[in-house]
């Protein structure tokens, strides 16, 4: 019997290993609990065993699914090339990116091997654009309605079509030396763009590049843009003031169409063409200067604008159909010489028009009833040959006065003369009847007077600071209106009292004495000095003559000296007039 039981526990101890280290466990983990006294009943939301069985096979599962997920995403990792994944930092490739560090997430950027950012897929609103992108791919930033501000490192060299066409809430970006071209619809529909700098390295804008761009109020085109698109400007609501390059010599159709608040345009100097379309509806536009060597204008080219005056230039020998329709405030349009063709409605719905002014002969062809009999004058030269004849013979005509517009005056000089004083001189202009002079204070443009003879005093002068002058000869027409002439240059003036005249030095065993003549509205004099190799500087004043004595004057080399007239202004600074050249002496 006793060898059956000895027997039949040997068969359990082989069978049931795992037990019995389990139940020496489950032992010792009684008597610690015990050692440790601890309360059960005090603690809350312990699983039951089988909650714990089957969390432990499931994290069993979890932890096989890691292991052959991370495999999986290795595998895929290793097949990656950092160019194409947007990653520029190929150093730091797998180490820890977060922190303040990380300014720009490049996984942002879809960016080529070859260094073509092709797509933007961030919801940032200042975005920088990392270093080392050589060119921004077509659409890149297509609808990215996030992007306000946008910093373009100097390593891109081209901007490719409709880069950031439709960015509504884009309000700058910095366009890098180096890109050729602005392609076509770069920034269409940029609706809250306000300016943009365009680089001298640009030869060229593309179509609709800055279409409905309805924030902008100024560009200006470097002379390195020789083309511009179509419809360029197109809807540039707010856009006040154009500056055209000189080196463009034609402007296609439908630049700016519908600029509503354009109010001034200047020109290239070497312009041959204006498109169709080209300024219709900018009915802010009241003048434009139209080059001289300008050939053509296109259909529809002032339509429904806001000119009150329009001179032709001698390069234009007809206008097309429609170039002025619905222009109703235009008044007066003078024609060259040689003008020899109207268009049909070229002036129809022009309510305002009254004045055409001709230098020649009556045109060839004039379309049917371009003009309202009742309301216009035509003004022709004497000895004008075709007014008399169908269909001029229907307006009423009148002789133009012959002017000889007098050539500018020439040797113009401006000479301080005295506080808040600056005499002009010039020689007569033949013809002139008399001279209006204008002047450019503290920035501020104006008519400052007029005078029959060739002197004239501006007693209105600064003195702190420059005065620019312009004289313009002018005669009268038969209705007494002022016609001017030119003015090639200007002059320029310090309102201050006049240099001393006569200034001598006397060598003298008391030192060098100075003496000089009285300057008009001086109110004392200063003498600044130098030895022929010391440094200049203030030597003394004088209030009560015109003389001075410098008593320290160097006994061993020359002294030289310059004496300065001065003023007071309102608030007692002292205004410092010219000098004549230096004199020179020594103590003996």
């Amino acid at each position: 019997m006793k060898k059956k039981i000895v027997a039949l526990l040997l068969c359990l101890v082989m069978v049931m290993p795992n037990t019995l280290v389990y139940a020496a466990d489950a032992i010792s983990g009684e008597e610690s609990a015990q050692e440790e006294d601890v309360n059960t009943e005090q603690i809350q939301g312990v699983p039951e065993l089988s909650e714990l069985q089957e969390t432990t096979e499931d994290e069993n599962k979890n932890e096989e699914s890691k292991e052959t997920n991370s495999s999986d995403k290795t595998d895929a990792v290793e097949n990656i090339d950092p160019v194409e994944a947007g990653v520029t930092d190929t150093e730091n490739v797998g180490e820890d990116q977060s922190g303040t560090k990380a300014q720009t997430n490049n996984s942002d950027f879809s960016i080529s091997s070859n260094g073509v950012l092709t797509k933007y897929y961030g919801t940032a609103s200042e975005v920088e654009i990392p270093s080392g992108v050589t060119a921004i791919g077509l659409y890149a930033f297509n609808e990215c309605n996030t992007v306000v501000n946008v910093k373009i490192p100097e390593s891109v060299t081209s901007i490719g079509r409709g880069a950031f066409y439709h960015c509504k809430n884009l309000k700058s970006v910095n366009l890098p030396e180096g890109i050729p071209c602005i392609e076509d619809y770069t920034f269409e529909a940029c609706s809250s763009l306000e300016s943009i700098t365009i680089p001298n390295s640009v030869k060229e804008i593309g179509e609709l590049a800055f279409n409905e761009c309805i924030s902008i109020t100024s560009v200006n085109i470097p002379n390195s843009v020789e083309k511009i698109g179509r419809w360029a400007f197109l809807d540039c609501e707010q856009l006040k003031s154009v500056t055209l390059s000189d080196s463009i010599t034609e402007l296609p159709d439908y630049i700016f169409l519908r600029c509503s608040s354009l109010e001034k345009v200047k020109l290239p100097k070497n312009l041959s063409s204006i498109g169709a379309s080209e300024f219709a509806q900018c009915s802010s536009l009241t003048a434009i200067t139209l080059p001289e060597t300008l050939k053509s204008i296109g259909m529809r080219a002032f339509e429904s604008s806001g000119l009150k005056s329009i001179i032709l230039p001698e390069g234009i020998v007809k206008l097309e159909e429609y170039t002025f329709v619905s222009c109703t405030n235009l008044v007066d349009v003078t024609f060259p010489k040689n003008f020899a063709s109207i268009g049909s409605n070229a002036f129809i719905n022009c309510s305002s028009l009254k004045n055409l002014v001709m230098n020649g002969d009556a045109p060839e062809t004039l379309s049917k009833s371009p003009f309202d009999p009742q309301k216009i004058i035509v003004k022709i030269p004497a000895h004008a040959k075709g007014y008399d004849q169908e269909p001029w013979s229907r307006y009423k005509t009148e002789i133009r006065d012959e002017i000889n517009i007098p050539k500018a005056i020439a040797n113009l000089s401006a000479v301080s003369v005295g506080p808040n004083q600056v005499q002009l001189a010039w020689k007569e202009s033949t013809d002139a009847e008399g001279y209006l002079i204008y002047a450019q204070k503290s920035g501020k443009y104006g008519y400052c007077g007029m005078t029959g003879n060739t002197k004239f005093t501006d007693k209105k002068a600064l003195d702190s600071e420059y005065n620019f002058y312009w004289v313009f000869p002018y005669v009268k027409n038969g209705n007494g209106k002022m016609i001017p002439g030119s003015c090639q240059k200007y002059v320029y003036a310090k309102g201050v009292t006049a240099a001393v005249s006569n200034l001598k030095a006397s060598s003298g065993s008391k030192g060098v004495q100075l003496i000089w003549q009285a300057s008009k509205g001086a109110e004392g004099y200063l003498v600044y000095g130098k030895t022929a190799t010391g440094v200049y500087g203030y030597k003394g004043m004088t209030t009560k003559g015109t003389s001075f004595t410098d008593k320290n004057a160097s006994i061993s080399e020359f002294n030289f000296y310059w004496v300065f007239p001065y003023h007071k202004n309102q608030s007692g600074k002292m205004i410092v007039g010219g000098t004549p050249k230096y004199v020179y002496g020594k103590k003996l």
